[in-house]
């Protein structure tokens, strides 16, 4: 990490609430658009530009420095993602989207910058999409639950179709 980016997360970790303003020196940051670039995996499939990490590694420093003043400057533009189908167990398919190897970087990113501010306000209960967290953890902190403590109720609840199905007129009136 760099040395901007731990007092960053140290001080968001020590202020709960704090307000950020002005991230974008972060996310612009060439040494951690570096560390985002040592984080890729090297075997993912490559987006719509077909570049791969060790591709993107070939005069490294020279595309982040380029990669660094487009974001700075508000010159960066995201590619389209590559959308490919994946089958499903009963015969459907699953749509996928694969994003360009620079749009991998700077999500990471950005997810990283956002973590540091969001990670102190979760709860401890909270295992949705969180680092070093999984659905395992979560059914593990279950199964505790219901074998060690007083338990009455368990609820099970399917949201599969949620989004097509809730109201996304502003005022709530429109199904």
């Amino acid at each position: 990490m760099t040395t901007r980016f731990d007092r960053f997360t140290q001080k968001a970790r020590e202020e709960p609430g704090l307000r950020s303003n002005a991230l974008m020196g972060l996310l612009c940051d060439p040494a951690g658009l570096r560390e985002s670039f040592e984080r890729q995996n090297g075997k993912k499939a490559p987006g719509v530009d077909g570049m791969r990490k060790a591709h993107y590694a070939e005069g490294l420093e020279g595309r982040l420095g380029d990669l660094s003043a487009r974001l700075r400057r508000l010159g960066y533009r995201p590619k389209p993602a590559r959308r490919t189908y994946i089958p499903k167990g009963d015969g459907r398919v699953r749509p996928l989207g694969i994003p360009s190897f620079e749009d991998r970087l700077v999500q990471d990113r950005l997810s990283r910058i956002l973590q540091a501010i969001w990670e102190p306000e979760f709860l401890e209960c909270s295992y949705g999409f969180r680092p070093g967290r999984s659905a395992h953890d979560a059914l593990r902190r279950v199964a505790e639950i219901i074998t060690h403590e007083r338990t009455q109720w368990v609820v099970e609840a399917d949201i599969k179709g949620f989004f097509e199905h809730v109201s996304h007129d502003k005022r709530g009136l429109t199904p």
